[in-house]
């Protein structure tokens, strides 16, 4: 997420007279659907029929993210946004005009059509997130995964691997980074779990001992900030989110960000105003390290 965080929160072409923002970061969840069970994922209903999925045409979709502006930055996150229909031919379009980040398991065959049909400078990073438990359940394990991480390196992409140090796998992280090292993958990082297992609330419930192993094979600051696992108090203080920013979800439903459900319409059928300046928030607390790290102004 480092990548995303230098995106300039000043470098805003703000337009009064239409609302659009040229530069703006789009968080958009597009994907409901998940072909993974990770005990950890917070998720909802990804195992459910996706029923919005490709309802709309890839030059359409394109059109309404006009309606926000252009030049943007476009973080495909979901459950698992391989699994979006026509996702390579939609990337296709929204590279014309925008940067993307995409987040992945590489887990899909669409892998490999997105690295060889999108060009790798409209794309600012691919995070892929490798999750042990499940990469070994297929057919060809942890080296079709390795396979396709360095495909996309070969094809010029900016690539990162992430993996979530889940409190089950404290005994073998290491011997995984071991393995990613032994197979020249040296941009790989660890995330610090947040959340609950066993009763016990993590990051807090990691040992030192723990703590100091997780950094030891940290590559982003952001997550060490996260391994403290303080609360951050956000209420009043001036914030970019629905000015420069916004999350869509893969209803298209358009929201400030995932702590402010701030509600702006509908992507697909609304005309879309955002926030004319940045406005102060009014929850208490940020539950996004990512985006407090981007928006508010005093931090």
């Amino acid at each position: 997420m480092d990548e995303i965080l230098l995106w300039k929160r000043d470098d805003i072409n703000h337009n009064i007279n239409n609302n659009k923002k040229n530069g703006s970061l789009i968080r958009w969840e597009l994907a409901s659907t998940c072909n993974y069970q990770c005990a950890y994922c917070n998720i909802q209903n990804k195992f459910q029929i996706d029923t919005y999925g490709g309802r709309y045409n890839p030059e359409f979709i394109a059109n309404c993210f006009k309606k926000i502006g252009d030049n943007l930055f476009i973080v495909l996150i979901g459950a698992e946004p391989l699994l979006y229909p026509n996702l390579v031919a939609l990337c296709e379009e929204l590279t014309k005009n925008n940067y993307i980040f995409l987040t992945t398991n590489l887990s899909t065959n669409t892998a490999i059509e997105f690295a060889d049909r999108i060009s790798p400078t409209r794309v600012k990073c691919v995070y892929t997130s490798f999750h042990p438990t499940e990469i070994e359940k297929t057919k060809f394990g942890k080296e079709r995964f390795i396979e396709r991480y360095k495909y996309f390196e070969e094809k010029g992409f900016k690539i990162i691997l992430t993996y979530l140090v889940y409190p089950i796998l404290l005994d073998r992280f290491e011997s995984d980074f071991t393995y990613f090292h032994k197979n020249k993958i040296f941009s790989a990082t660890t995330k610090p779990y947040n959340g609950v297992f066993m009763g016990k609330h993590y990051p807090n419930s990691y040992t030192l001992y723990e703590k100091q192993r997780i950094l030891n094979y940290c590559q982003m600051d952001i997550e060490s900030n996260i391994m403290t696992g303080n609360k951050f108090y956000c209420k009043e203080k001036i914030c970019n989110a629905g000015f420069g920013s916004v999350l869509i979800d893969y209803k298209g439903d358009v929201r400030r960000c995932i702590t402010n459900e701030k509600y702006f319409g509908n992507f697909y059928t609304d005309e879309i105003k955002l926030d004319k300046f940045p406005e102060p928030c009014t929850s208490d607390y940020c539950f996004c390290h990512y985006e407090r790290k981007i928006f508010l102004h005093d931090i």
